[in-house]
């Protein structure tokens, strides 16, 4: 054997040991004593462990030194430690214990000595547990998966497949006609359902975010990812084209798979369609069965707005008060509040204060989330000089950015008083000199 230039005398015997424990333990092979002697003494040397310490090997579980100190094996396969001389089903390791178990087929006593489970009805040997369906009894096999005729659970528990059009439980592959589906024996090889859904209503541009959809087998005939089925756009809006099954998974007829979906969406903010379908790529590639419902996706910027409605007056007194109300619905995928700044600002030309105002302010209690209007209703003072001024507004987030629509501009005609008003100005404003003009 090649020494690992990295690795030390003791370093060796404690990586060593519980592997060749374990394939004693399946093997029969004798243990070198001399490597044992020498683990138990380098233990002793490195960690001491007291007359009163616990001797249950379990104790020690994911604790390679401490394990090994206590004269048991680590199994790094479990991150276990157990006695020595554990075979690898005992110790938890099972992908290795099936290994060594199928070495053991048409054995029946070294089978059993190696801890697992001879099957006469196959002449194979397999782990402990192992279904009657997957030992490859199929007679066996299919008896057992009758018992559970009208029992669901039970029936997958057992390692078969249930046919809901019948209530019967049966091998995996059973076709429809043979598992008593005699409505459905005429049914096409390739066929699926769509059942359900989850999508998102809107999403930012080039947002990555996740979405599942669910189809049920409908068709004769399991998918498979080594058959190519799988789930498709035609589209490619979102990044990805397709959305496969798991190696080795296979949706047998009457059951579901959802697949979940990993998603890019557009740049370009817009309204787009999602809609997936079943998809047999490969040699015979087609598409087939019902699409999932077209629903929209709508990629919009993270703050947005578009003008609704307002209310303003076109003719006003000079140094006169009125009032005018602007609405505006959020767009953008971000709720407008007080405390982040959000608020309604003049323009034409931007931040003037022609009408004394340049800011209308949310209310502190105000969350205006996507889809929602909000009026912004305000009170404002009329120039002192009569003439023609411009009236619009649009939303921004203080300190960050405008943005969205503008409000339509209205033209504002600004008259002089009446004589009969000159008395009657409002407090503050000085009404000689209007009159006077």
């Amino acid at each position: 054997m090649r020494r690992h230039p990295g690795m030390n005398p003791i370093r060796r015997a404690l990586f060593w040991l519980p592997l060749l424990l374990a394939t004693a333990a399946c093997t029969g092979a004798p243990i070198d004593e001399s490597l044992s002697s020498s683990q138990e003494s380098v233990a002793e040397e490195s960690i001491a462990v007291s007359q009163d310490a616990v001797t249950d090997c379990r104790a020690f579980d994911g604790d390679t030194n401490k394990c090994n100190a206590a004269g048991c094996a680590y199994y790094f396969c479990s991150e276990q430690c157990h006695p020595k001389g554990t075979s690898y089903c005992n110790a938890g390791c099972f992908e290795l214990c099936n290994a060594a178990c199928r070495t053991y087929d048409g054995n029946l006593n070294a089978c059993n000595a190696a801890g697992c489970a001879y099957f006469v009805c196959s002449s194979r040997c397999y782990t402990k547990g192992t279904s009657l369906c997957d030992a490859g009894c199929s007679a066996e096999c299919n008896a057992a998966c009758r018992t559970h005729d009208g029992d669901l659970n039970g029936c997958n528990a057992a390692g078969c497949a249930y046919y809901v059009c019948s209530n019967r439980c049966y091998t995996k592959g059973t076709t429809l006609c043979e598992a008593g589906c005699t409505d459905q024996c005429s049914v096409p090889e390739r066929n699926s359902a769509f059942v359900s859904q989850s999508v998102p209503s809107y999403v930012l541009p080039g947002q990555s975010f996740q979405v599942s959809v669910t189809m049920r087998n409908t068709g004769a005939k399991g998918w498979s990812y080594d058959q190519f089925y799988r789930l498709g756009d035609s589209s490619r809006t979102w990044g990805l084209a397709r959305g496969f099954l798991a190696l080795g998974e296979t949706i047998w007829p009457s059951y579901s798979k959802t697949f979940v979906l990993n998603l890019t969406a557009p740049s370009t903010p817009g309204t787009y369609n999602f809609q997936w379908q079943m998809v047999k790529d490969g040699v015979d590639a087609g598409w087939f069965g019902q699409l999932s419902p077209r629903t929209p996706i709508t990629v919009m910027q993270q703050r947005d707005a578009a003008f609704v409605s307002q209310s303003v007056p076109t003719v006003v007194t000079a140094g006169s008060l009125f009032s005018a109300s602007v609405t505006m619905r959020n767009t953008g995928a971000i709720t407008w509040t007080a405390a982040s700044g959000y608020e309604l600002g003049t323009q034409s030309p931007q931040d003037n204060l022609t009408f004394g105002k340049g800011r209308i302010y949310l209310n502190a209690s105000d969350s205006i989330a996507t889809g929602g209007t909000k009026t912004f209703t305000q009170t404002f003072s009329a120039p002192g000089t009569p003439g023609t001024y411009t009236f619009q507004w649009r939303m921004l987030q203080r300190g960050i950015a405008w943005f969205g629509a503008y409000s339509p501009a209205v033209t504002i005609t600004v008259v002089r008083p009446s004589s009969s008003s000159c008395g009657e100005c409002p407090k503050g404003q000085t009404c000689p000199h209007v009159c006077d003009l």
